[in-house]
């Protein structure tokens, strides 16, 4: 007997910091959404069972050790274990990287969206000065174009931001982004669920 599908996965993609997590975590408290970070949820663990420091970048290795070693998309296959675990009807994947993702999402909801966060260089530079996030090494311009590089070219991060079903500008204030994502998910939710 084949599993329930879930209503509806919305997956959140960009590079670093983008604004992808903010959007993610404000989705999910606002609609009522699962949040599954592919970092805390999936890697973190991981990295415990591997008697690893959590860090940003212990992170980033440990997703290339697994896919070099189980393909592209281990990561996908662990999120959607979790998600079978957990039976929730509506789900938020933030970080997706991999388009090799993708596929294993679609068969396991009856609808799923990728949407991509998109903030400039100039902001994203501005945000990674202001705002550290633990264990992560990035401090300059040059770094986070390093990153970008990496992530694109290597990791598949360009086929992913091309594949993305829907585009949110994050390069406004945090109420402008939030306003945009009220208005793509309500449409989004309205196509799927019917109202009482």
């Amino acid at each position: 007997m084949a599993a329930k599908k879930v209503e509806l996965i919305l997956g959140f993609t960009g590079l670093t910091r983008s604004g992808k997590d903010t959007a993610a975590d404000f989705v999910a408290q606002k609609f009522g959404f699962a949040k599954i970070d592919n970092n805390k949820d999936i890697l973190w663990p991981e990295l415990l069972k591997r008697k690893r420091k959590i860090t940003k970048m212990n992170s980033v290795k440990l997703g290339d050790e697994l896919r070099a070693q189980y393909g592209m998309d281990i990561i996908a296959q662990k999120t959607v274990k979790l998600i079978q675990k957990r039976k929730w009807p509506k789900v938020i994947i933030s970080g997706i990287r991999s388009s090799e993702d993708i596929p294993l999402f679609k068969k396991l909801a009856k609808r799923f969206y990728l949407i991509r966060i998109h903030a400039s260089l100039k902001i994203r530079v501005k945000r990674m000065k202001q705002v550290r996030i633990k264990g992560e090494t990035l401090s300059s311009r040059k770094e986070l174009l390093q990153k970008d590089q990496i992530d694109l070219q290597k990791k598949g991060l360009r086929k992913t931001l091309a594949l993305a079903d829907y585009s949110i500008q994050n390069t406004g204030s945090l109420a402008d982004l939030k306003q945009n994502l009220v208005q793509l998910v309500q449409k989004l939710e309205t196509n799927t669920f019917k109202k009482k």
